[in-house]
């Protein structure tokens, strides 16, 4: 079986049976972490994948195998919060291989259009391209949902570059799983991006320099935290919209940032 055959049957299993409690785990972007690697890694540790030459080349093609980018349908309804008609979504492009970032430890958005009572839960996961886990996340905090949660790694797990990772949410409704996903490669950052960057004068200019140079998940992240940090600014919800609706998910756009 192939590395992508083996994503898929990897995410076959979390969607019908779930990981053990012992895996489970989440955090928000704006709230402690409560997480742990699942191997030893230290602040200066990065994490060494086996070498796999295929997502440099999707990454620069801007191609890929689909992302499962929606969970509930086909799956029934979450019915959380009285709202069954939304479906759980990774905020990420519609292909692997356009999933690219600069960012060491990068930020990973999911809309989460539930409120959860303690009797359901969440897990994010990160796996490298063997499939491994990685990393896990608990969750400390679910006051704030329904809205849009960004999932950032800390300073103790570092993505090697050029390497594909794929990560997981799961939202767990009594028996059923809505499981959600997403792939991400870590590329350097080139002198010519790095004096862009420094050009750029605001988050809204940031964001266009990252998408002009198909970074999708740093645009992401630059926009969705101003965005979180001054909800009313006009200019970084006209950007944020834009960008949302050019990866096909404006849908989400009008959504509250946790």
């Amino acid at each position: 079986m192939n590395r992508i055959g083996l994503d898929y049957a990897w995410i076959l299993i979390l969607t019908t049976t779930g990981l053990s409690t012992g895996l489970m785990g989440f955090t928000l972007a704006n709230y402690p972490i409560n997480g742990s690697a699942l191997t030893p890694v230290s602040e200066s540790t990065s994490i060494h994948a086996p070498e796999v030459s295929a997502p440099l080349l999707m990454a620069q093609t801007g191609r890929g195998r689909p992302v499962a980018r929606r969970g509930g349908a086909g799956h029934g309804s979450c019915e959380l919060g009285g709202q069954t008609n939304e479906l759980l979504t990774s905020i990420v492009p519609r292909f692997s291989g356009e999933g690219l970032t600069v960012a060491p430890q990068p930020t990973f958005w999911v809309y989460v259009p539930y409120s959860l009572s303690d009797s359901q839960s969440m897990q994010f996961l990160l796996k490298d391209a063997t499939g491994s886990p990685i990393y896990q996340f608990t969750p400390t905090e679910t006051a704030m949902l329904p809205g849009v949660i960004g999932i950032p790694l800390p300073s103790s797990v570092t993505l090697s570059e050029n390497q594909e990772y794929l990560w997981t949410f799961t939202v767990t409704c009594g028996e059923m799983k809505l499981t959600v996903e997403g792939a991400v490669t870590r590329i350097a950052l080139s002198p010519a991006l790095e004096t862009a960057l420094q050009a750029a004068t605001t988050p809204q200019e940031q964001a266009t320099v990252y998408r002009n140079s198909g970074l999708w998940l740093d645009a992401l992240t630059v926009l969705a935290e101003q965005q979180r940090a001054q909800p009313n600014d006009a200019a970084t919800a006209s950007a944020w919209t834009d960008l949302l609706n050019q990866i096909q998910l404006g849908d989400v756009a009008s959504k509250p940032i946790r």
